[in-house]
């Protein structure tokens, strides 16, 4: 997960370098790793030390994003491991039952071979433990995917809570008609929610 961190980080920081503003979408996992890749790259850091650019807003689809010192582990605990099985350092997941959580909301054969494209996932990932909540400082739009087998809407919700709590903001939430990978069975709705 600190690496996935670390390589979004280079991404924003480049991109804050060159003087854009950004708003930083994370879908599921990512949500964990783009979170820990936000500190010292949010335009109010930036700007306190002169510097052009920077996050200005955190987007968030379908993502169980914890609290600090959280991981998605200690969210979802062994409720994952039912399609997927441990492989040394690696997930892997079980083509049907992958369909059936992930692709719940597609045709049974289109969501089977989507499901066989998910290869691998890395262990350690999942037990990474966040350390930084830019959530708290930057402004959040959370899309609840409320067809959602993988991340269920009350964890979603659960996590808005958590955010709203924690920062004494609301959160922005919105609903997508989707399953957990809107991107392909609700393009046009995910875009226009964008």
């Amino acid at each position: 997960m600190k690496e996935d961190a670390e390589h979004i980080k280079l991404v924003t920081t480049k991109l804050a370098d060159d003087g854009h503003e950004i708003i930083l979408m994370m879908h599921s996992y990512g949500g964990i790793c783009g979170t820990e890749s936000t500190k010292g790259v949010s335009k109010a850091e930036r700007q306190a030390i002169e510097r052009p650019g920077g996050i200005i807003y955190l987007l968030y689809v379908s993502s169980p994003v914890p609290e600090v010192g959280g991981s998605i582990l200690t969210m979802i605990g062994q409720n994952m491991l039912n399609f997927i099985k441990s492989e040394g350092d690696y997930l892997i997941s079980e083509p049907d039952g992958c369909a059936s959580v992930n692709f719940s909301d597609l045709p049974h054969a289109q969501s089977v071979q989507y499901a066989k494209e998910m290869k691998v996932h890395s262990a350690t990932s999942f037990a990474g433990r966040l350390q930084n909540a830019e959530y708290l400082e930057i402004p959040v739009t959370y899309i609840i995917c409320k067809d959602d087998v993988s991340i269920p809407p009350a964890l979603q919700r659960s996590v808005i809570e958590m955010i709203s709590t924690q920062s004494g903001r609301e959160v922005r939430t919105l609903i997508c008609n989707s399953g957990h990978f809107p991107n392909i069975s609700a393009p046009a709705e995910l875009a226009s929610l964008i």
